[in-house]
């Protein structure tokens, strides 16, 4: 098992099947299927002779989607931990610059490109680990 619980990736897809074999690529960890869905309280709606459901199209996009969710929530992961060291790199840059006397370079600092990184929108991506996870990101 993994460090959150989930079968750890790569999962593959075939059509609208997700699934995760070993390590050694021959046991199947889990399988699902996605499958089309019909109006709630499982009665099927009809408009002329077609029921109404979801494309087969739509279904292999979820499909898709479900298997890169631990590709992207390690890369999202990643991209946490980067935005945290770069930051936590620029305010001891700045606080050193500012601490030795060096208005210039502070000033230059506060105002270069890195001073992105205070106000860069990591929230979206700290909400989506925590919803994968039931972790704080």
């Amino acid at each position: 098992m993994a460090e959150h619980g989930f079968t750890p990736g790569p999962w593959d897809r075939q059509d609208i099947t997700v699934f995760a074999l070993d390590e050694h690529g021959r046991v199947n960890r889990f399988c699902a299927n996605v499958q089309g869905g019909y109006v709630n309280g499982g009665e099927r709606r009809a408009f002329g002779d077609k029921v109404i459901r979801t494309a087969d199209d739509e279904l292999r996009a979820n499909a898709k989607l479900i298997a890169a969710s631990p590709t992207l929530l390690e890369a999202l992961e990643g991209m946490i931990q980067a935005h945290n060291r770069a930051l936590q790199n620029w305010r001891q840059g700045l606080a050193d610059a500012q601490e030795s006397g060096n208005r210039a370079l502070a000033v230059e600092i506060q105002n270069g490109p890195l001073c992105a990184l205070a106000s860069f929108p990591v929230e979206a991506a700290r909400a989506a680990i925590t919803l994968a996870t039931g972790k704080g990101a």
